[in-house]
């Protein structure tokens, strides 16, 4: 992926620009505090009537009667009505401020949060519950972005709303990066980010904001080593995460899946390591791979092994660790096997 070459204006507007970022900001999570699921299911649990049931969708002309209904004190609204009108609200609120964000090279983007699904509140087209809305940011013109972070000081980031819009907006390029972008099929967003990720990095942390910084690293390395894909591909099976990395990765896995789950995820790991060996360059990669998992499934033996030979092992894990057991030992010899043939 090319990286870009970038214009930074010297003179951008400092202060008003940071006054943009902050407005942003709050209109995003004024939003997403509006879309929060636990947010609609308290407000039809209080305006739950037995024998009625509560329509949650409201054409325009609902929401401008139900606006006018919330503005006038001697007439009622439902907690769902409320919440209503002020999503609406926080919509227009948001959209109001775009243009905001491009003047610091951002855009919103309004989509859906494919980490929660909430059931009980609807189904969707999978019938696997409901995705709240969420809104977000894309880098549109990096090169004002850049300039802005440039223009800022370490005493600008050291104030407490500045390093929190900071931080915020970092956090939503990474989860951009690492959820929402198809690294096969790199669109402009992407490629802004992407292109223009080692002065985005360094400018972030030259203002102390480290949050996720590693991850954009890690995301350029593989880029110009020609292994994003595969970089990815391995990182969402979790092949890469390491024991002490995350309270519940595959060194982990076996203390809450069934037999079945855990020998799926283990196969799903394998054939990724097998998908990146068709790229030579990711042989690195691969290595990285193979030996943090012969370390996975190792402890996850050792760990099974010793806790079945306590008095007091739960029930469950008595009935169902001989069979992990089994499937751990069996990932650990194919990736043996495999780590002698690729060497």
């Amino acid at each position: 992926m090319k990286e870009g070459t970038i214009d930074i204006n010297r003179d951008f507007p400092k202060q008003q620009s940071v006054e943009a970022l902050l407005d942003v900001i709050k209109s995003i999570e004024a939003y997403n505090l509006a879309h929060n699921p636990f947010r609609e299911l308290g407000a039809n649990m209080a305006g739950f009537i037995p024998g009625d049931r509560v329509e949650v969708g409201v054409d325009q002309t609902d929401i401008a009667f139900l606006a006018k209904l919330a503005s006038e004190d001697n007439i009622e609204t439902t907690p769902l009505e409320k919440l209503t009108v002020e999503r609406e609200q926080s919509f227009q609120a948001a959209k109001a401020n775009s243009i905001k964000a491009e003047s610091i090279g951002l855009g919103l983007d309004f989509g859906t949060d494919k980490r929660v699904v909430v059931f009980g509140l609807g189904e969707d087209e999978e019938g696997k519950g409901k995705r709240p809305k969420e809104l977000r940011l894309d880098i549109i013109d990096a090169g004002k972005l850049i300039s802005f972070f440039k223009s800022l000081t370490s005493e600008d980031s050291a104030n407490t709303d500045i390093r929190h819009a900071l931080v915020t907006t970092a956090g939503i390029l990474i989860r951009q990066l690492t959820s929402y972008y198809d690294v096969d099929k790199p669109d402009d967003r992407l490629i802004e980010l992407i292109g223009n990720a080692e002065v985005i990095s360094s400018e972030l942390k030259r203002l102390e904001i480290f949050e996720g910084v590693d991850i954009l690293d890690k995301y350029l390395l593989n880029a110009r080593r020609k292994t994003l894909t595969e970089f990815v591909k391995l990182r969402d099976t979790e092949s890469l995460t390491k024991p002490a990395d995350s309270g519940f990765g595959p060194a982990q896995w076996h203390g809450d899946m069934s037999p079945a789950h855990y020998a799926e995820r283990w196969q799903v790991m394998y054939e990724a390591i097998q998908n990146a060996l068709k790229n030579e360059n990711a042989l690195p990669l691969v290595n990285e791979a193979i030996d943090n998992l012969i370390l996975c499934a190792s402890l996850a033996v050792k760990d099974m092994e010793t806790r079945l030979k306590e008095p007091a092992i739960n029930e469950i894990y008595a009935e169902i660790w001989p069979a992990s057991i089994n499937i751990a030992k069996e990932s650990l010899h194919k990736l043996e096997q495999l780590k002698n043939r690729v060497g």
